[in-house]
């Protein structure tokens, strides 16, 4: 495992202040923040609202922070290949679908997955 795919599954849901803690879309992002320019804080900040799909179960989180740092990085062409096989992967892009089939423990394998993705098709 590469240490950017340690740091993301390692910092999933990690305390925050307020009794939050850091989100799946959270923990990509941080894990890639510096390849697209960013800081650790604009990453966070920048992806805090798209944990649980959105808040709405929507476009899982990991896949929107994907797509987010593969724009910023100047790899935006990498998007549909990685929403591909993130698909390909797991069965779906929704984050209701796949915590239909699964219980929230199973976010994070998604940031493995989305992580190991990141290292593969778009660094790698």
């Amino acid at each position: 495992m590469s240490a950017r795919v340690d740091k993301a599954v390692t910092r999933f849901r990690e305390p925050l202040d307020e009794g939050k803690r850091i989100s799946c879309a959270q923990t990509v992002a941080i894990a890639y923040a510096d390849l697209a320019g960013l800081s650790e804080k604009q990453a966070m900040d920048l992806t805090a609202g798209f944990g649980g799909g959105m808040g709405k179960r929507q476009t899982c989180g990991v896949v929107t922070a994907m797509l987010m740092i593969s724009g910023l990085s100047e790899n935006g062409d990498k998007c549909r290949k990685i929403m591909d096989a993130f698909e390909e992967k797991t069965g779906s892009t929704m984050c209701g679908e796949l915590l239909g089939k699964y219980t929230e423990e199973y976010c994070s394998s998604l940031v493995r997955c989305a992580s190991e993705l990141m290292d593969t098709k778009v660094f790698g």
